[in-house]
């Protein structure tokens, strides 16, 4: 019995290290990767004067997707099937869905309220009872700085509605 774990370990171990060593160099260049992508993408964005809520909104969408897409690449060099990882997000997606609603909603209302505008980075709003300048509109919330000088983060939800 120990000389048949003994022979698994060294034919399998050494493949699956082989595996892992390969996702890791895979994960940390395509990290890197991102990063250019994201910097490429942010000075496009600069350069086409596109208003800058919109532009770190892009960015933030840009980083998420792609991150996911690199951390699936990475579970199917180790080996992992992810066709049926991709059953598995499915499934997860709706239970998470379900389950996060009101964050969904804040995900939603930011994409209405960068498509729309309502109001833009600089302008004085008053969300919730808070009264504040606009600093970001973000993938959950939007950051207010408050006369006062705090900054305030309101749910994109409550700021659309």
């Amino acid at each position: 019995m120990m000389e048949t774990a003994k022979n698994f370990l060294v034919t399998r171990g050494v493949d699956f290290l082989v595996q892992l060593v390969a996702a890791v160099a895979l994960y940390v260049i395509g990290r890197s990767v991102i990063r250019l992508v994201r910097v490429f993408a942010r000075r496009a964005l600069e350069h086409r004067k596109l208003d800058p809520t919109l532009a770190k909104y892009i960015d933030q969408t840009l980083g998420v997707v792609l991150t996911t897409l690199l951390i699936i690449a990475s579970l199917g060099v180790i080996g992992v099937q992810t066709n049926s990882l991709a059953g598995l997000l499915a499934a997860a997606g709706v239970a998470i869905g379900v389950a996060w609603s009101g964050l969904l909603s804040n995900i939603a209302a930011g994409l209405f309220m960068v498509s729309l505008r309502p109001f833009k980075k600089g302008d004085t709003v008053q969300i919730g009872g808070v009264l504040g300048d606009v600093e970001l509109i973000g993938f959950f919330g939007t950051s207010l700085l408050a006369p006062d000088g705090t900054k305030i983060i309101v749910g994109n939800a409550k700021a659309l509605a």
